[in-house]
């Protein structure tokens, strides 16, 4: 007789080349309370197309042709790197345990002993959401190494490392680049009048405004306060010229 208790929803990523294995891991899942939403794919195309769409969890068989679970695990990590992965196989030994583990999967389990698929779903959906967290949490912490807090521009200490690079590639080869130092005149003003918070609203609006002028190879940085750095790549003093020229009137028309 079964339970009244509603199942649970779960999307599920199925990657599977035998139908009648699939259909036994979707019918453990219902009886552990799942109702799965799930789409199989068995080969690299087929997974990359899925992993356009969001999920709960991916389960892959270790062995299909022309396709492994390591492969969907390097894909996986690539396109979604906090979707939890299981991994089945018929026979795993202990080698391959350790191995996938190292790849990136969150358990392995044997075909012949499906019981260990709930409890550890369960588990990679309760700790999913903390990978999620702590992975955004040390990408802010890098990128803020490297950027200015309130403009989000580089910071001092990365732009000088550009430039330096730069100066390299001048020794190098000869090529030219460009280098602006932008200062605003009485800023101070702004702070002491309409406060800090006003003067760091003006900052913001300002980068944006600077960076619509520069091109994609080009670095704009925040120096500190009210100075900003252009490094110019592959640039010579004539347009280097013609930039700053238009970066004033932008500045001036804002």
């Amino acid at each position: 007789m079964e339970s009244d208790t509603p199942r649970r929803p779960l999307r599920l990523l199925l990657i599977e080349d035998s139908e009648n294995d699939a259909m036994l891991l979707l019918r453990q899942l219902r009886k552990g309370g799942f109702e799965p939403e799930h789409t199989r794919v068995m080969d690299e195309a087929g997974l990359a197309t899925a992993l356009a769409e969001s999920w709960d969890i991916a389960v892959t068989d270790h062995n299909m042709p022309n396709f492994n679970s390591f492969q969907a695990l390097s894909l996986i990590r690539e396109h979604a790197p906090d979707l939890p992965v299981i991994m089945v196989s018929g026979s795993i030994g202990e080698e391959f345990a350790v191995a996938s583990l190292k790849a990136g999967a969150q358990d392995y389990i044997m075909k012949d002993n499906l019981t260990r698929l709930i409890p550890a779903i369960e588990r990679e959906l309760r700790d999913a959401s903390s990978r999620k967290e702590h992975r955004q949490a040390q990408e802010l912490i890098h990128h803020l190494a490297f950027h200015d807090s309130l403009t989000g521009l580089v910071n001092r200490a990365e732009f000088e490392r550009r430039v330096e690079q730069a100066l390299a590639d001048t020794r190098r080869t000869g090529e030219a680049h460009g280098l602006l130092y932008l200062d605003l005149d009485q800023f101070k003003l702004i702070n002491d009048t309409s406060g800090h918070v006003a003067g760091d609203e003006l900052l913001r609006q300002l980068a944006v405004v600077l960076s619509g002028r520069i091109r994609e190879s080009d670095t704009l940085a925040r120096l500190g306060g009210d100075e900003f750095g252009i490094l110019l790549h592959h640039c010579t003093m004539s347009s280097a010229q013609k930039i700053a020229e238009q970066m004033m009137q932008a500045i001036n028309d804002f």
